[in-house]
């Protein structure tokens, strides 16, 4: 949705945060059905008024979409089977990596294993890493929030054990 925001002046994009902080708040936080419908309708509101940025807007995401169908049918079209741990496991062939189009700008490109560069496979490889480190943060965290329900037994949840430990889910996740 950056990509969009870019191309709002000031007033605009005041008025799409709304509808975005509005939505959210309706739903409790939630980017949920209840969010989706919130913003639809305001976009709606707007549209009715006149407003000229709602139609970039929807342009923007009809062609997202039709990104996101596309690659996910290439993606579909194109597996290879991998053996891992004593199994073979389908996988898509196509992966994602920066490439410089003819415009020179970077852009994200789908491509299969067989036709990149080395250069770009490493970079696909440098990705995975990236990823795998995340998830094993990820993992950190919710060993210190399970480790919260060990510590106080009869909470709800996280926030509940927090109360009850007399601490905050911040301070527990930023403990070594």
């Amino acid at each position: 949705m950056a990509a969009i925001a870019q191309y709002l002046d000031p007033e605009e994009r005041e008025e799409w945060d709304g509808m975005l902080a509005d939505a959210l708040e309706k739903s409790g936080g939630q980017s949920d059905q209840t969010a989706i419908d919130f913003v639809e309708s305001a976009i709606g509101q707007a549209e009715r008024a006149g407003r000229l940025w709602p139609e970039l807007l929807r342009r923007q995401w009809d062609r997202e979409g039709m990104r996101v169908a596309l690659v996910q049918y290439a993606k579909a079209q194109a597996t290879v089977l991998v053996a891992h741990d004593g199994k073979l496991i389908g996988k898509t062939a196509r992966r994602g990596v920066r490439v410089t189009a003819p415009s020179g700008r970077r852009v994200w490109q789908q491509t299969l294993f067989h036709q990149m560069t080395w250069p770009e496979f490493y970079q696909w490889r440098a990705i995975n890493r990236n990823q795998i480190e995340a998830l094993e943060i990820n993992a950190g965290m919710a060993a210190k929030i399970a480790d919260l329900h060990s510590q106080a037994p009869d909470s709800m949840g996280p926030q509940d054990a927090c109360v009850a430990l007399g601490t905050s889910l911040e301070e527990v996740l930023a403990a070594s």
